[in-house]
């Protein structure tokens, strides 16, 4: 898709400058949705690439055009969600096939693929119930399995280098996506500030919106360390300046230590039924952050230092608080040590809470003293009265 053959094209742009206005992160979503399009076009169309098929529908009226392509990535949806041994190929050092779909990915694919066909071809699909249209199921409804912190010791602790270790710790820490970490460089990093802060740029996240985000005391001296020998520019942890390579080499790195440690330890080879995926993969580490940080402080800071579109409006806003709130949830991340992080706040309202209640208790004990000596008295006289009678009788 990368030539200006197609009518349509004439007043839009190439596919090549429609991909120079995305992010470094999207591009490759944009080329592999793309890809997998083309594969199922070959296949299914009398191997026609999906531009050769918008070029035969090019001259159609615009409402026909459109039910046209509607049912083309209709048909690509269904495709999508059945497994295809037939079409294989080379990752990590061994032959795959073409798995079925997750219902997100398939979403994911034809979003990329409606905004191809309206900033390259101008064909808007102005449809409602996109999803429903292309019979996408919805997704299965189950949370992520969090990793339990001697679990992520393990993971450090069986690491095949002191790096692949320190990436694991500052993962954990952060929040970052996997993609997003291997593009960080050393320029990205402040570590004079407490917590040691990394930026992460627009460019290189999916929400193409900068954040900032942290490391904790246990991971900032080795983190500190690795950064000594780095110039301003390198890349901390990724293996390549491609993030989709360097994405694909540290997950690669990460299945073979998995592959290891399920051998002395059997949870790292469980599955989840409802996709097949193990439950122990690297991105669980995004899930143990947002989940100590949810418990720690609460659960707009856990989704907001993930990054997750929904919370990142309010975390932009409350940046400047956002070291504060890590300090808190610090306790919570770290797996070989733990320090007491004092919330002032929190211990100031606990004081007044408890100099309430001593003031309480005071007044109840003064109201029970003064009761107690109202009765002796009355108790008293009463005594006197009696021994009065008896004197007279």
């Amino acid at each position: 898709m990368t030539s200006n053959s197609n009518p349509l094209m004439n007043e839009n742009l190439t596919f090549d400058e429609y991909l120079q206005t995305k992010p470094n992160s999207i591009k490759d979503l944009i080329v592999t949705s793309l890809r997998v399009l083309d594969t199922f076009t070959k296949l299914t169309y009398d191997g026609k690439s999906f531009e050769e098929i918008i070029s035969e529908y090019s001259f159609l009226d615009k409402d026909t055009r459109q039910d046209k392509i509607i049912f083309v990535l209709k048909r690509f949806s269904l495709w999508c969600q059945q497994d295809h041994p037939e079409i294989t190929y080379q990752t990590r050092g061994r032959t795959e096939y073409h798995k079925k779909k997750q219902p997100r990915t398939i979403m994911s694919y034809t979003s990329r693929i409606r905004d191809v066909l309206d900033s390259v071809y101008g064909i808007e699909l102005n449809v409602r119930n996109f999803k429903k249209k292309l019979s996408i199921p919805d997704p299965n409804d189950f949370d992520p399995e969090p990793f339990t912190k001697q679990e992520i010791r393990t993971i450090c602790d069986y690491a095949h280098s002191p790096k692949q270790k320190l990436h694991y710790m500052t993962l954990k820490d952060s929040a970052m996506r996997l993609g997003e970490s291997v593009a960080i460089r050393k320029k990205h990093i402040d570590i004079t500030k407490i917590p040691v802060e990394i930026t992460v740029t627009a460019s290189i996240t999916k929400t193409n919106r900068t954040r900032m985000t942290y490391v904790t005391r246990e991971t900032a001296p080795m983190l500190i360390n690795h950064l000594k020998r780095l110039s301003d520019n390198d890349l901390v942890f990724g293996s390549n300046e491609n993030q989709q390579k360097a994405t694909d080499n540290a997950e690669s790195d990460f299945w073979r230590l998995r592959e290891e440690l399920k051998k002395i330890l059997p949870k790292f080879d469980e599955k989840y039924e409802e996709n097949g995926r193990h439950k122990k993969n690297i991105h669980s580490l995004r899930a143990f952050t947002a989940t100590q940080c949810a418990e720690a402080v609460d659960e707009g800071f856990g989704h907001g230092i993930c990054g997750h579109k929904k919370y990142l409006g309010q975390y932009i806003r409350n940046q400047d608080k956002m070291p504060e709130l890590y300090k808190r949830a610090e306790n919570h991340l770290m797996i070989y040590e733990t320090i007491e992080v004092i919330d002032q706040s929190s211990e100031l309202s606990e004081l007044r809470n408890e100099i309430s209640r001593i003031k309480r208790d005071s007044e109840s004990f003064k109201k029970l003293t003064e009761e107690k000596i109202r009765l002796e008295i009355e108790i008293e006289n009463q005594r006197k009265e009696l021994l009065l009678a008896r004197q007279h009788s």
